[in-house]
């Protein structure tokens, strides 16, 4: 589902970079087109706010947590080892739960590429100027629900209305 009809914002208003599993690779690993558009937005384009926005039932997550074959997907097995420390965290949980599991890895996720934006020197100086503002956010296609990351209490709850704009 587009970013633009979830927040119901006209089409051009939000920037936006759509990939797998809503992955953030760190800074200097290597070049990529997430790396571009993020460095783009902070410095170019100067957006107040980056919300990474993860979603239940997401394909990429449901990817990684099955067997991929290297061999027959060396690209997608590539990118979503940035998502597999999320994987690993909720695991060390030993959540049972098939859809716990799936959410708690979604949640687990979010957080994870927020820190990874941070290790961009531009997104890190934006943010310790007060120019720009990192969200986290986790969206149920299936009930239209939000749940916003709160690094402050280490937890999600519900999306302020006002807190993408």
């Amino acid at each position: 589902m587009a970013p633009e009809f979830i927040l119901d914002v006209r089409p051009g208003d939000l920037f936006v970079l759509r990939n797998i599993a809503n992955i953030v690779p760190s800074y200097g690993v290597s070049e990529s087109g997430a790396g571009a558009a993020i460095e783009y937005a902070v410095r170019q384009l100067k957006v107040p706010n980056i919300i990474v926005l993860g979603h239940l039932d997401c394909g990429g997550i449901k990817a990684l947590d099955g067997h991929l074959d290297m061999a027959a997907e060396p690209n997608l097995s590539r990118w979503l080892q940035w998502a597999r420390p999320a994987q690993t965290q909720v695991d060390a949980r030993l959540v049972a739960d098939p859809e716990l599991r799936h959410r708690s890895i979604v949640a687990a996720n979010v957080r994870l590429q927020l820190r990874n934006l941070q290790t961009y020197n531009g997104v890190a100086r934006a943010v310790e100027s007060g120019r720009l503002a990192l969200h986290g956010w986790v969206f149920s296609i299936g009930t239209g629900e939000f749940w916003s990351y709160d690094p402050a209490t280490d937890a999600y709850g519900p999306t302020p209305a006002d807190a993408g704009g």
